[in-house]
Order: C-alpha cells, then sequence, then structure tokens
C-alpha cells in the first residue's frame, strides 16, 4: 500500500476506522496496522471509511482524501453483501 508520489514524496494509503473522543482518528492499514492521528492533522471532512494518503515529502506530511479508493471500497462492501446467502426466514426452532 506504499508507493512514490509523482513529486518523490512516499505515499502511504490508510483507511479511517474511527474518529474517538472527537480527538483522535484511528487509522488502518492493509495489515491490520493501526495509527493514531490527531484530528486536526486529517482533512476536513473526512469520514469513517474513507481512504486517506499520507503524502511525505521532506520533513513534512499532508493527509488527502482518496474519493476514488473510498467508492471502490465501498461499493466492494455492498457486493459483497449481497452475495453472502441469507438464511432462512420466520421463526426458528430449537
Amino acid at each position: 500500500m506504499e508507493g512514490l508520489a509523482g513529486d518523490g514524496g512516499a505515499v502511504a494509503t490508510w483507511v479511517l476506522d474511527r474518529i474517538e473522543d472527537d480527538r483522535h482518528a484511528i487509522l488502518v492499514d492493509g495489515h491490520g496496522t493501526q495509527r493514531v492521528v490527531p484530528i486536526g492533522e486529517i482533512p476536513a471532512g473526512a469520514a469513517e471509511g474513507d481512504v486517506l494518503r499520507e503524502v511525505v515529502i521532506d520533513e513534512g506530511a499532508s493527509w488527502i482524501i482518496d474519493s476514488e479508493a473510498t467508492e471502490r471500497a465501498r461499493q466492494e462492501v455492498v457486493e459483497l453483501r449481497r452475495s453472502l446467502r441469507r438464511g432462512p426466514s420466520g421463526p426458528i426452532s430449537l
């Protein structure tokens, strides 16, 4: 999930898992690694489930929302839910 930005900066991809205490964003990468970031560092309007890219150039870093990757991930969840078999309907006898 890492690559290089066109300007030579490193790019890391994370998903915004949740916001805790209105102060911290909990991010998760593709390996399940969690990272805690102060809420003020992520883009305004970022929501749970958004794919964020951290671009690191020299000593600085910035976060951007990857809207296309976010939409792809959400569509995959919708398709997965559709593909899951549904159990029997009605009362269950034990």
